[in-house]
């Protein structure tokens, strides 16, 4: 995976085509979950720290890509799972585009034999530039009226929230101790091929599954710590919000639904905080799991 590139490792993803008519349902549900549980420990043990991390510890994260590609796909050589970080600078490279307006590079850059200066304001090596615009400087391109910002959400910004009232009346109190938070969302799969297909596999999806995993601080002091640890002692419910901002704004998203914890697992790094490794699951209830869209 080190070694191969971020497009490359796209085409092993597990919802791909390819990998589907490679691999049955089961063995491809049980590899996917792997990989998300791997990838998801490997992205909580690396650090934003400076210089290089000791021989046998985790990587340190500098700017923050090495965590971000760290990516998890379908090996069809060894019929398995490969996780780890994709090629990244390749692909960087392809990604800028380059710019049209030669005489605008040429009066933005240093005059030879004078480094760090600049030449006169409308003038380039041998002939006049173009005027710069504040759109795009130096160049001067204008953006494309055809091109609309992105609703990006960052993932600081998402909220996981433990419900500790009704169903009807939710109190939602929103658990702070946690770092990185996945929710995996996946579905079986019914094979419905007919011979009027004209050769192709027809699939439909069946009953769907779903999963949080989340790190939390080793905190018994904190409330929500002890409810998740109590609820998996207890083998009992707890109904949480798993959203993409907060839960009072309008807009906001994610799953809401009445979980066990199957998961609670102590991790001791002789250089880190201790954290637990935490799974819920939607469980039994009188309310099936929803997909909550704050109006």
């Amino acid at each position: 995976m080190i070694a191969m590139t971020f497009r490359a490792a796209k085409q092993g993803f597990f919802d791909r085509a390819k990998v589907k008519n490679a691999v049955d349902a089961g063995t491809r549900r049980v590899l996917s979950r792997f990989g998300a549980f791997v990838r998801t420990r490997a992205r909580t043990s690396i650090r934003k720290k400076k210089g290089t991390s000791p021989p046998g510890s985790p990587p340190h994260s500098h700017v923050g890509l090495l965590r971000k590609f760290i990516l998890f796909a379908y090996d069809p050589q060894r019929k398995s799972v490969v996780i780890g970080p994709t090629l990244i600078r390749a692909e960087s490279r392809r990604r800028l585009p380059a710019c049209s307006n030669t005489a605008a590079r040429r009066s933005a850059a240093p005059r030879p034999g004078r480094a760090g200066s600049a030449t006169a304001p409308g003038r380039s090596w041998g002939r006049p530039s173009r005027p710069s615009r504040p759109d795009c400087p130096p160049c001067g391109r204008t953006r494309s009226t055809e091109e609309t910002p992105m609703a990006v959400k960052l993932g600081l910004d998402a909220k996981l929230y433990r419900n500790t009232g009704t169903h009807g009346s939710p109190a939602w109190n929103e658990v702070t101790k946690v770092r990185d938070v996945t929710l995996s969302l996946e579905a079986g799969e019914a094979d419905v091929t007919t011979r009027g297909n004209n050769g192709w596999r027809a699939t439909v999806a069946t009953l769907k599954d779903a999963s949080v995993e989340f790190d939390m601080v080793w905190d018994t002091a904190d409330d929500d710590f002890g409810a998740i640890r109590d609820a998996f002692l207890n083998r009992a419910a707890i109904e949480f919000a798993v959203m993409d901002g907060d839960i009072a704004a309008a807009g906001s998203q994610g799953l809401r639904a009445t979980c066990m914890v199957t998961n609670f697992s102590r991790n001791e790094s002789l250089e880190e905080a201790i954290t637990v490794s935490v799974t819920v699951k939607p469980t039994f209830s009188t309310t099936a799991p929803t997909w909550h869209v704050v109006p």
